[in-house]
C-alpha cells in the first residue's frame, strides 16, 4: 500500500453511516458493538476466502461497503495475507472516491495462526536461533502463537497490508490451539494474560482501538478439553486493567453460531460469582462486550459439515445420472492414454499422475461435501492436472489427448459440483421445513440462508453476523434482511432444529 489512512472508526461517524446507507427491514434498535460504542451493520463482510486478485471478491466488497455493511472481518492468515490486501485496497479506493469515510468503517483483524509466509518466517527464525517464544507446533503446515513478540510482528504486517494507521479491533485467533497439544489450562490462561497485557500497550500506542478473542470453543460444553471460558477471560482482562489503573480495552469476542451449532445461546457454560449459569451471549451482554458470529451458513453437525443454503440445481436423481455419464466419458478417454507414443517423444508421465477421473471415482465417497470438494478441486486437483497437461503438450500426441481430457474433466468437475449441491439441498430442505413448522412466519423468507439470518439477528446481544459474500449477488442476498423476529421465536426455532436434526447429512473429512 503506497499510503496509510489515518484514524479509525468513531461512534459518531459509524452512527451517521446508517443515516446515509439505510437497510431494508432495519433493526428496531441500533446495533452497538458493546463498550466500543461503534454502530455496526447487522451483517458483516467475512474475509475468510477472499483475495486481492479476484475481481468478483473486489466487486462484492465494494458493493457491501457502499450498501449498508460497515464491518469487515479478516485475519493475517486468510489467503496468506491477500484478504487484508484486498480490504485495504478497496477501503483506500472508496475513501479516495468520497463514497465512504475511514471513520465509518469498523475493521477487525486477527492474529495467532502461523501458516504460509508466516510459517516460513517462523521456521527461518528458529533455524537462526531466534525463534518466536511459546510457539505451538500443531501440525506440519500449521503452527500457532500468541506471544507478544509474534503479535507485535503480525500487527505490523497487517497494518501494512491494510494500509491503515489503526485497526479498530485485533482479536487473538483461536488461542485454544494450545489446548490441542497440552492439557495445561493454567498455562493457557497465563499466555492469554500476557497477550492481553501486550494488547493494552498496543491500544495505548494507537495501533489498535480495542482487542478481544475469536474462539471456536467459547460455545462448547465446559467439560471439553479445549473449552475456552469467557468468564475467565473477563476476569483476566479486569485484573490487567486494574493493575494498569486504566479502563480495559478488552471489548470484542467472536465465535461460531448457526442453526446446528447454537451453543452461544443454548449452552450455559459460564458461571458467575452468584452461581448463575450463563451462555456466552448472556455473559457478553452483562459485560457489555461486542459480539461477532462466524460460520453462520457452514455448520458442523453430529454427522458432518453442511451448508445452510440452497442451490438452483437439478434434482438429485438427474444430477447423479449426469455425473455417471461424465465419469464414463472421462474413464474411457483415460483408458486410451497414449503412453507408448509419449515415451517415444521423451515424455515419461505415468497415467497415474494424470488420470483424475479414475482417482476421483475411487475416492468419491470421501469427498462427500460441497465445501470439501471445492477445496480439493482448487488446491489439489486442478493444479496437479494443469501441471500434467502442460507436460503432455510438449508432444503432438500428448497435446491432442490433453486437450480432450481437459474438456472432459471440466464437465466431470461441474457434474460433481452439481451432485453435491443437490445432496446439500436435501438437507437444507429438511431444515427449512423444520423452521417453518416451528415458526410459521419464517416461511416468508424465500431461502434457508435468509431464514437463518433472521433467526440469528433476533438475539439483541448478537451484534453482527459475518457472512462470506464473495460475489455481488451474495451481498444482495445477505443485506436483504427479512422482517425481524422476536427472541422467543428465534429460540423456538433453534430448539426445533436441535430436536429434529437433518437426516441427510453426509460424512466428511476434516474441513
Amino acid at each position: 500500500m503506497s499510503s496509510t489512512l489515518p484514524g479509525g472508526a468513531t461512534a459518531e461517524s459509524t452512527r451517521a453511516y446508517f443515516v446515509s446507507h439505510p437497510l431494508p427491514h432495519a433493526p428496531r434498535y441500533p446495533r452497538i458493538l458493546g463498550r466500543t460504542g461503534l454502530t455496526v451493520s447487522p451483517v458483516g463482510f467475512g474475509g475468510y476466502r477472499v483475495e486481492d486478485r479476484d475481481f468478483h471478491h473486489r466487486e462484492a466488497l465494494r458493493k457491501a461497503l457502499t450498501s449498508g455493511c460497515n464491518l469487515i472481518d479478516t485475519s493475517a492468515n486468510y489467503t496468506n495475507g491477500a484478504s487484508e490486501i484486498l480490504m485495504g485496497q478497496v477501503i483506500h479506493e472508496l475513501v479516495a472516491a468520497g463514497k465512504i469515510r475511514r471513520e465509518e468503517i469498523v475493521v477487525v483483524t486477527k492474529a495467532g495462526y502461523v501458516q504460509g509466509d508466516n510459517l516460513t518466517l517462523a521456521q527461518k527464525r528458529a533455524e537462526n536461533g531466534q525463534p518466536f517464544a511459546d510457539m505451538v507446533e500443531y501440525s506440519e503446515d500449521c503452527w500457532h502463537c500468541i506471544h507478544p513478540d509474534y503479535l507485535s510482528d503480525q500487527l505490523t504486517r497487517s497494518l501494512g497490508r491494510l494500509g491503515l494507521e489503526r485497526v479498530d479491533a485485533l482479536l487473538l485467533h483461536n488461542p485454544e490451539y494450545f489446548l490441542k497439544t497440552s492439557n495445561d489450562h493454567a498455562e493457557y490462561y497465563r499466555r492469554i494474560r500476557r497477550a492481553f497485557e501486550h494488547l493494552e500497550q498496543e491500544a495505548d500506542s494507537g495501533r489498535i482501538g480495542w482487542y478481544g478473542v475469536s474462539s471456536n470453543t467459547f460455545i462448547v460444553p465446559r467439560e471439553e478439553t479445549d473449552y475456552t471460558s469467557l468468564d475467565t477471560l473477563v476476569t483476566i482482562a479486569r485484573e490487567v486493567a486494574e493493575a494498569r489503573g486504566k479502563p480495559s480495552r478488552f471489548a470484542v469476542i467472536q465465535f461460531p453460531f448457526n442453526l446446528l451449532e447454537s451453543g452461544a445461546v443454548l449452552e450455559e457454560n459460564n458461571t458467575r460469582e452468584d452461581n448463575r449459569a450463563l451462555s456466552v451471549l448472556d455473559l457478553a451482554r452483562e459485560e457489555n462486550l461486542g459480539t461477532l458470529a462466524n460460520r453462520p451458513l457452514n455448520a458442523f453437525g453430529p454427522r458432518g459439515l453442511m451448508r445452510l443454503a440452497t442451490y438452483p440445481v437439478r434434482v438429485i436423481d438427474v444430477a447423479a445420472s449426469a455425473l455417471q455419464e461424465a465419469f464414463d466419458e472421462v474413464l474411457k478417454h483415460e483408458s486410451a492414454y497414449p503412453a507408448q507414443a509419449l515415451g517415444s517423444a521423451g515424455i515419461e508421465l505415468p497415467i497415474q499422475t494424470v488420470a483424475w477421473g479414475h482417482i476421483l471415482r475411487q475416492h468419491f465417497q470421501r469427498v462427500a461435501t460441497l465445501e470439501a470438494w471445492k477445496s480439493a478441486l482448487r488446491y489439489q486437483v486442478r493444479p496437479a492436472l494443469e501441471e500434467a497437461h502442460v507436460e503432455l503438450e510438449r508432444a503432438p500426441e500428448g497435446k491432442a489427448w490433453a486437450t480432450r481430457h481437459r474438456e472432459l474433466c471440466d464437465r466431470l468437475f461441474e457434474r460433481v459440483t452439481e451432485t453435491l449441491q443437490a445432496k446439500s439441498n436435501e438437507t437444507a430442505d429438511e431444515i427449512f421445513m423444520t423452521l417453518q413448522g416451528a415458526v410459521p412466519i419464517l416461511g416468508t423468507s424465500p431461502t434457508l440462508s435468509r431464514m437463518a439470518l433472521r433467526v440469528y439477528l433476533a438475539f439483541p446481544a448478537l451484534h453482527c453476523v459475518l457472512m462470506g459474500m464473495r460475489e455481488p449477488l451474495y451481498v444482495n442476498d445477505a443485506l436483504s434482511l427479512g422482517p425481524p423476529l422476536e427472541a422467543p421465536q428465534a429460540l423456538k426455532a433453534l430448539h426445533a432444529v436441535q430436536a429434529n436434526p437433518p437426516q441427510h447429512q453426509h460424512p466428511h473429512g476434516h474441513a
